[in-house]
């Protein structure tokens, strides 16, 4: 198996075997006990072997799992078998709590038993990686969530472009001839120019072929001459990650001035030189090559093209084509065209017909029976709020309405209708009994004294105040009025009261009395009070009071009644002493 891989026998004492005991294992000559350690010798020539262009088989023969089972499934024997979900070998070897190894069935609780995307008997989440990629042409594989196995080893799908568009995939490796020079001879080192391909590599020659057939060299037809030796120019010798241990010849040549450098094998050597071009590389616009011919990429066998998404490109734009012409999706979206962000809503339909009925199934994921719940209830909260402020701007409306309406209502009289001094009529009605000032004095309203002097009467209408009183006996039977006595004269222009013609004496009147004529009396300036009189003396009759005194020119003294504005019969309420709360009289007998 060692020499399946490109390993030789560790005749050389440069190898470093590590077990100078036993020997390493692919020493010349077994040993007992046999050796189970890898000489350096052998791990340099399997990298070297690996990373050989022509061993991309055996790099895909390592990778993948045998699906062929010899035999029949048996519980117990640690394989997992078709009809099992796990295997932990026999009750005496299982010590897996995801898995019953009586029944070779998973544990209630558990998912899966085993594999690089289970977890504690559950599924890892989707998107753990579980194959990282081994080259810019191998994708890197994730677990999907739903399964306890990572996806299938792919690659990327051969014909496409690598290394900064110098190289093509093919078969998992990127083929590159920029990268092969440097391989061989350094950072500095480039591909020659076209001359060198065109003149050595079709003359069949150490430095210029492509292949040997065990004796001779094999030249190049012109058409593949780009796919035969490799042809550097620059950079030193070095043969770095190369087998060491072939017989590998450098070569420099010029062609038309530019240097040519390539590395050969022996004609007669049983394995491919590695100084050939390698598969990938390429050798014209969307040309490459494959096993030393130069080849269309629309020509490649095995290669259709990949789903298309509606944008137009290749897997929408969100994946690649693999080497199973199928989209390998970026993490996050799903779909044979990589279309779908992963966690979205999907609707699968799936129609089964028979004979006689046709059924329709439609499966709908849990994701979209929450958004469609998420939805109704975003509309009914949406309609809740529209009615709540609906009402509340009727109620609103109501409010105001009623409120202008009671303001309408209970409209004060202007202040051109009564005097600001005047007295509302009460609506009260008082059941009383006595004469008339009686009935003025209970009206009165208790006002400060410096309003009280000033505030004149307005007798209530007949309408607001009820009087019950007996009826007045007749003329001749009703005593004589006694006069009121004439106010003191504070003024010597003022009139005696002896010029004065005595007042009517009072009946009642058919009507509502009229206001008295003239003007009140005006209040004393506060800056400048007048000297108060004396009160007069308190008598039955009611006493006029006396003016103060003007600080212009004095104005005649009041009449009693009034000449021009008392109608005959008419009665003139009394005036009241401005500094002196008048007293009550007793009642007339």
């Amino acid at each position: 198996m060692g020499h399946t891989f490109g390993m030789n026998h560790d005749d050389d004492s440069s190898c470093n075997c590590p077990d100078s005991n036993s020997g390493c294992i692919m020493n010349a000559v077994s040993s007992f006990p046999p050796a189970t350690r890898w000489s350096q010798c052998s791990i340099n020539e399997l990298n070297a072997g690996f990373s050989r262009s022509g061993n991309s088989d055996l790099n895909r023969c390592l990778g993948n799992s045998p699906t062929t089972i010899v035999g029949t499934a048996r519980c117990g024997n640690g394989i997992r078998e078709p009809g099992e979900t796990c295997d932990c070998g026999s009750l005496a070897e299982c010590n897996d709590p995801c898995c019953n190894a009586t029944t070779c069935e998973l544990a209630s609780t558990a998912q899966c038993g085993s594999g690089v995307c289970c977890e504690n008997c559950q599924f890892k989440s989707y998107g753990t990686t579980c194959r990282n990629s081994s080259g810019m042409c191998d994708i890197l594989e994730y677990c999907t969530g739903q399964d306890a196995d990572c996806p299938t080893d792919v690659t990327r799908q051969n014909g496409l472009s690598c290394a900064n568009n110098t190289g093509y995939c093919y078969d998992g490796t990127c083929g590159s001839a920029q990268d092969q020079c440097i391989r061989y001879f350094g950072n500095e080192s480039v591909p020659s120019n076209d001359v060198c391909y065109t003149q050595f590599n079709t003359q069949g020659i150490a430095w210029g072929h492509c292949g040997a057939d065990g004796t001779n060299y094999i030249p190049c037809p012109t058409g593949d001459a780009f796919c035969g030796s490799l042809q550097c120019n620059g950079g030193r010798i070095i043969f770095n990650n190369v087998n060491s241990r072939s017989a590998l010849t450098a070569y420099t040549r010029f062609a038309s001035g530019q240097e040519c450098r390539s590395v050969t094998t022996r004609a007669d050597a049983d394995e491919v030189s590695p100084g050939l071009v390698v598969d990938g590389a390429s050798c014209g616009t969307n040309r490459m090559c494959v096993n030393q011919r130069c080849l269309s990429i629309t020509s490649l066998e095995g290669v259709s093209s990949c789903p298309i998404g509606s944008n137009g490109q290749t897997c929408s734009g969100n994946g690649v084509c693999n080497s199973l012409n199928q989209c390998s999706c970026n993490v996050g979206y799903i779909g044979s065209d990589c279309s779908q962000i992963h966690g979205t809503t999907t609707t699968t339909t799936t129609t089964t017909t028979t004979t006689t009925t046709t059924t329709t199934t439609t499966t709908r994921t849990s994701g979209n029976a929450a958004a469609v719940g998420g939805a109704v209830a975003g509309v009914l909260i949406l309609i809740i709020l529209i009615a709540v402020v609906a009402v509340a701007i009727v109620l609103l409306v109501l409010l105001r309405s009623r409120k202008s309406t009671n303001v309408n209502l209970k409209s004060t009289p202007t202040s051109s209708s009564r005097s600001r001094y005047s007295r509302t009529p009460s609506d009260k009605k008082i059941n009383v009994s006595g004469s008339h000032d009686d009935l003025l004095m209970i009206e009165r309203t208790d006002t400060p004294p410096q309003q009280r002097a000033y505030s004149p009467y307005i007798p209530p209408s007949v309408n607001t105040v009820s009087v019950n009183r007996p009826s007045p006996p007749s003329a001749p039977q009703r005593p004589p009025q006694r006069q009121p006595p004439p106010p003191r004269p504070s003024n010597p222009a003022q009139k005696s009261p002896a010029s004065r013609p005595p007042p009517p004496p009072p009946s009642r009147p058919s009507g509502p009395p009229p206001p008295p004529a003239g003007k009140p009396m005006a209040p004393p300036k506060p800056t400048a009070p007048p000297k108060p009189t004396a009160p007069p003396k308190p008598s039955t009759a009611p006493k006029p009071s006396t003016a103060p005194k003007p600080t212009t020119a004095p104005k005649p003294p009041r009449q009693w009644p009034p000449p021009s504005s008392t109608p005959a019969g008419g009665y003139v309420p009394p005036s009241f002493p401005s500094t002196a709360k008048k007293p009550i009289p007793p009642p007339r007998k």
